[in-house]
């Protein structure tokens, strides 16, 4: 039960309001494999409730077929959910699909979404599948090793 609670507490909402992506700091470890820490320019953000954020860390999120994304990670008691600008995973030359059930996000470098979620029918906010690690398979046994 603690994974579903995490999940429910933290989602990852796809949100055409926003400028940047925004991750809270609770949500790192599920994302370190897409996630290149760096330094990031400082930012000033209004929140819709009216109160400022300021973020100063965070970046870049790696996606096959898709630039890195400039990504600021902000105190998890900042923001109820993660929150990833629709623009910002588009990009200039990308599209969003949006269906009553289904969200998907394609670069122009390929037919296949690099990044999907689902939505609910009777829930207002899409969310976003994070996917998993590749595992690694350079300790693989060889074949004929049983």
């Amino acid at each position: 039960y603690p994974i579903l609670l995490v999940a429910l507490s933290s989602p990852h909402i796809p949100d055409s309001g926003a400028s940047h992506i925004l991750l809270r700091s609770s949500s790192l470890p599920s994302l370190s494999h897409l996630l290149t820490p760096s330094p990031v320019p400082p930012i000033s953000l209004s929140q819709a409730d009216g109160r400022s954020l300021t973020a100063n860390a965070g970046g870049t999120l790696s996606f096959p077929n898709r630039p890195p994304l400039l990504t600021y990670v902000v105190p998890s008691s900042a923001l109820a959910h993660n929150l990833w600008s629709v623009s910002a995973l588009i990009g200039t030359d990308g599209q969003a699909l949006f269906t009553p059930t289904t969200d998907s996000f394609f670069s122009s470098a390929s037919s296949q979404p690099f990044l999907l979620g689902s939505k609910l029918p009777h829930h207002t906010l899409w969310s976003l599948d994070i996917p998993s690690p590749i595992p690694c398979t350079l300790h693989a046994p060889a074949p004929w090793i049983r």
